[in-house]
């Protein structure tokens, strides 16, 4: 796609200096820029104006339509892009690994439905319900750096993280468990595997 079909700045002549921002989020609804409220018309119109100037947001999207025929765009959304990155960021560290999960899983099949004219479907219905109750935890600040087309996520923070460095630290120590309960963790997550060896192995071994 030649550059002069964008608006956007070309990635490669965005400023030599890289830009930061800090997005600040309240359950799951975008509200200040580096501090600035701003209501969600002008939240988008200023990334889409700053992330502009540093070649964010260009791309190439190829997917399935309703059709069954394969389709191409090119396309320019430096707001949705840094959104989505600082807005991913966030419900890292306060939604649980299986509330990450079914959200992924949920918001793809959402998307498709949607892009496919299904709006009206009650199940549209039923998905919103569950993606708003996932976002009453996700508020706090997310930094990012914009640099040339990329969006860097330089840190975040919530009142509602999940991390506790007085409880655990990854790879190093922890306050809940010692090593005997994860002896015995490690053996118990593994039982249905060992069992479903031992049955394969006993079925291979029988004469047919």
């Amino acid at each position: 796609v030649p550059d002069e079909a964008y608006e956007t700045t070309a990635p490669a002549d965005a400023p030599d200096d890289a830009l930061e921002l800090t997005l600040g989020w309240e359950n799951g609804i975008p509200v200040s820029i580096n501090g600035s409220t701003l209501d969600p018309v002008s939240m988008v119109e200023e990334l889409n104006r700053i992330g502009g100037e540093h070649g964010v947001g260009r791309a190439i999207h190829v997917g399935d339509t309703i059709l069954g025929i394969k389709g191409r765009v090119a396309f320019e959304a430096p707001a949705a892009a840094i959104l989505i990155a600082t807005h991913r960021e966030l419900e890292k560290i306060v939604l649980s690994k299986w509330q990450q999960f079914q959200k992924s899983h949920l918001a793809d099949f959402y998307g498709m439905l949607l892009h496919e004219g299904q709006y009206f479907d009650p199940v549209m219905r039923d998905i919103e319900a569950f993606i708003d109750q996932s976002q009453v935890a996700v508020s706090g600040d997310v930094t990012v750096r914009l640099y040339k087309g990329g969006i860097s996520v330089l840190g975040c923070s919530s009142p509602n993280s999940m991390f506790d460095a007085n409880v655990a630290t990854y790879g190093e120590t922890n306050e809940l468990w010692d090593g005997r309960d994860a002896r015995g963790f490690a053996r118990i997550s593994a039982v249905h595997a060992l069992l479903a060896r031992t049955a394969r192995s006993q079925s291979e071994e029988s004469p047919a």
